[in-house]
């Protein structure tokens, strides 16, 4: 169980790393921002379905069908982007981390490019990652627009917010695993021994993640639903300061990883 005092141990660690070495963070941080841009989107898309009343009735037009999934669909083109942009600037940060202990300059721009020379080895593990991430998805998915056309508002709500966040921790274990197995040359099988010899504190980082992704999650909501736009604004305002703290812990993570992985 991971207690309180380790959650801010581990925080505190992230802050110390931020203020020695600022440009590790500033990627993570324009990449935390973008993902809360399309948690703002994805909690408007949760609003409007909850507000248009018709798809809960009895009979649903083609038209509002068609509109829905098409809605569906966009928002999961975003977080495929995403996701790869993500996917593929944190696969660099090992090699940031290598110039760094060998006391070189470093550049994520530089890194970026060298990463994307080995194409087939990043994206190899992104795609096997996204369909994996797919297949575990899809239940999650098919019960929700189910529960939808079925016009049950209660559970179709639920499954959005469940669907999110099961999407949550598989999108945490996949970042804490893929930037060691881009270094790896055997891919992703091979990385078991370092994750297994940096587990006590990536269990506290992924926690940490883990936790201030769900208070996003919640801000994001209130965001949306909230009737008067003081609270909005103040929800907004807590919500991009917790998307900082979230990128913040997410590179301490994306540095501790391949540190231990060098130091082994």
């Amino acid at each position: 169980m991971i207690k309180m005092s380790s959650l801010i141990e581990i925080l505190r660690n992230s802050f110390v790393v931020l203020k020695k070495e600022p440009k590790l963070f500033v990627p993570k941080i324009f990449l935390s921002l973008l993902w809360g841009a399309f948690l703002l989107y994805y909690t408007f898309f949760l609003k409007e379905l909850l507000q248009e009343n018709s798809l809960f009735q009895n009979t649903v037009s083609a038209s509002l069908a068609q509109g829905f999934l098409l809605k569906l669909f966009f928002l999961f083109g975003i977080f495929l982007i995403i996701f790869v942009i993500d996917s593929i600037i944190n696969s660099a940060y090992p090699l940031m981390i290598q110039n760094y202990l060998n006391k070189k300059s470093f550049s994520i721009v530089l890194s970026v490019k060298l990463v994307l020379k080995d194409f087939f080895k990043v994206i190899i593990p992104i795609i096997f990652s996204f369909i994996l991430m797919i297949i575990v998805l899809i239940p999650f998915v098919a019960v929700f627009v189910l529960f939808v056309f079925q016009k049950n508002f209660l559970f179709s709500t639920v499954m959005a917010v469940i669907t999110f966040i099961a999407t949550i921790i598989l999108a945490v274990i996949f970042y804490f695993i893929y930037p060691v197995a881009v270094i790896e040359k055997k891919g992703l099988i091979s990385v078991v021994n370092t994750v297994k010899k940096a587990r006590k504190n990536l269990k506290e980082a992924f926690f940490g993640t883990f936790i201030f992704s769900i208070i996003s999650l919640i801000s994001a909501l209130i965001v949306s639903f909230a009737e008067t736009d003081t609270i909005s604004v103040i929800a907004l305002i807590v919500f991009a300061l917790l998307r900082i703290i979230t990128a913040v812990l997410a590179t301490y993570s994306m540095v501790l990883n391949p540190l231990l992985y060098f130091k082994k």
